[in-house]
């Protein structure tokens, strides 16, 4: 049966410069097929079509998100938000608040950003260690180029004074050469290997979380950067329709082998979830000031940045060059 939706005397936003605005949408089989009047739209109006007066309301296309972690946002909602943090003070109050309420879970999540503080300072691992002595603590920046881990992490992932930076990047020392708790892209990594590798259904309920916050927020399509165990995730989602969103997954580049061994190329997949991007890092970001940059950073003058060791050694290019050729679509931070 060919079920339609009619929209009419509204004022839609069309995003069409040869006609920005219009009173009316058809949608037939979840394809518009119609945009204009509302006195055009009647045609479209039989026995099966579900007809909504809008009464003037505004109506806007969906929106696409251009580049979100799905799965890690959905993590993320789970467990700790620094978002909106001002200060050590509320930095700290919050992560407390939260260790009481779950004090049997690793703490990530976080979000914080120290550059919209009344002052501006990394936070350190002597303003949580107090409070979560024995609860592992690894809450990452806005960008995720940055964490901080608390001293029961670093003791776990074996991070002291006379461990070395790995390439692409930083374990911040203070003058004593011991770990700050910050720890700078690739350093990361010494953590996150350390983590407990979330279950199907841990992953599942982040996939439903990202969802409910894509759908409350009018989000009907995202371009997501998936990591090892985040796109067969995205497909038992869509395999027992649970994807709300489209989805265009970016898979990591080190994959492209397995992409070209198993034919994927760009735009491989259906209505709901596709995939054939592959993602590269060749640096950090800029308010982590880990992005790689030609000159010092004006006010951090002993600093250039971190290139990824794929950037210094050539492999980065030679993986770009392979995935390209074989129509594999290639984005690199």
């Amino acid at each position: 049966m060919n079920h339609k939706k009619v929209f009419i005397n509204g004022k839609i936003y069309t995003v069409n410069s040869k006609k920005d605005w219009a009173e009316a949408v058809v949608v037939s089989n979840n394809k518009i097929i119609y945009v204009g009047s509302s006195k055009g739209a009647q045609v479209h109006i039989d026995d099966f079509a579900e007809v909504t007066d809008l009464k003037g309301k505004l109506m806007l296309p969906g929106f696409i998100d251009s580049h979100a972690h799905l799965v890690m946002g959905g993590q993320f909602l789970l467990n700790v938000d620094l978002t909106n943090v001002q200060s050590k003070s509320e930095f700290c109050n919050k992560l407390k608040e939260f260790a009481t309420v779950n004090p049997n879970k690793w703490i990530t999540g976080g979000n914080w950003n120290h550059q919209n503080w009344k002052k501006v300072e990394l936070p350190h691992k002597s303003w949580i260690d107090p409070f979560t002595t024995d609860i592992p603590v690894f809450v990452s920046r806005m960008d995720y180029h940055i964490a901080l881990a608390n001293s029961y992490v670093l003791k776990l992932a074996g991070i002291d004074r006379d461990t070395k930076n790995p390439i692409g990047g930083e374990i911040e020392k203070d003058q004593f050469g011991e770990p700050t708790g910050i720890l700078k892209d690739k350093a990361m990594d010494l953590v996150y290997d350390i983590i407990p590798k979330s279950s199907e259904t841990e992953l599942a309920e982040a996939v439903d979380a990202a969802m409910n916050e894509a759908k409350k927020l009018g989000v009907t399509s995202i371009h997501d950067i998936s990591y090892d165990n985040h796109f067969p995730a995205l497909q038992r989602a869509e395999r027992s329709g649970k994807l709300n969103t489209r989805v265009y997954s970016s898979q990591l580049i080190k994959n492209y082998k397995d992409l070209i061994s198993n034919g994927i190329q760009h735009n491989s997949g259906n209505d709901f979830l596709r995939t054939g991007t592959v993602k590269a890092f060749a640096d950090g970001s800029l308010g982590s000031q880990t992005a790689y940059m030609f000159e010092p950073y004006s006010d951090n003058p002993d600093n250039v940045g971190l290139p990824m060791e794929e950037m210094s050694n050539g492999q980065l290019e030679e993986m770009i060059l392979e995935s390209d050729k074989n129509k594999l679509q290639c984005c690199i931070h």
